[in-house]
């Protein structure tokens, strides 16, 4: 749900007034007077809304939500650690589905685009398109682990190129390897 600000009061106020009201001095005085302390009070919700919400908030209010998720900023520059405290919002209320874990590794990966391909029995490989990585390899690792259901094994890797593609092998069955584009992509590292 989203809320909009209501920024004239005063004026949506005294518009609603019914005809023989609309003029009276005395009750249009009372109308701005209380639509102006309404007007401010929304102004002041509207600030602590932003203020205190993960995406809007920086510096000290980032800190407490840290604390809250016990998550330390150490040093990080505010996107840096908002992004941290993403990915843990993520990993707290995953519950191991195929979106939960493309978007936990799209949001440590700060990828352009995630391919997920499941893998007979229980293991997935995501590749990160074009990926700018916020933090370590087993900072990331610890990361997908942590939301993957049991017994799944996740091997994330990550591509130069968003075009990767999978042939059949030469009996029609199943999966070969890798096929590297002709435009030069490549998979770089393997998480």
């Amino acid at each position: 749900m989203s809320l909009n600000q209501i920024t004239d009061h005063q004026t949506q106020a005294l518009r609603r007034l019914i005809t023989q009201y609309k003029g009276a001095a005395l009750i249009e005085a009372i109308i701005r007077t209380g639509s102006d302390q309404i007007q401010g009070l929304e102004t002041v919700f509207f600030d602590l809304l932003n203020q205190r919400s993960l995406t809007t908030s920086s510096g000290q209010q980032l800190d407490r939500i840290g604390t809250i998720l016990n998550l330390q900023r150490n040093g990080l520059s505010d996107d840096v650690y908002r992004i941290k405290l993403l990915n843990k919002v993520s990993q707290n209320i995953s519950e191991g589905t195929p979106e939960d874990l493309i978007n936990i590794y799209k949001i440590l990966m700060q990828a352009e685009s995630i391919q997920y391909l499941e893998i007979y029995p229980a293991s997935v490989v995501m590749f990160a398109i074009n990926p700018n990585p916020i933090g370590d390899v087993s900072e990331i690792r610890l990361s997908l682990d942590s939301a993957k259901p049991a017994g799944v094994e996740v091997q994330a890797l990550i591509s130069t190129a968003p075009f990767l593609v999978f042939d059949e092998d030469a009996d029609g069955e199943g999966l070969s390897d890798i096929a590297t584009p002709s435009l030069g992509g490549h998979l770089s590292e393997i998480i």
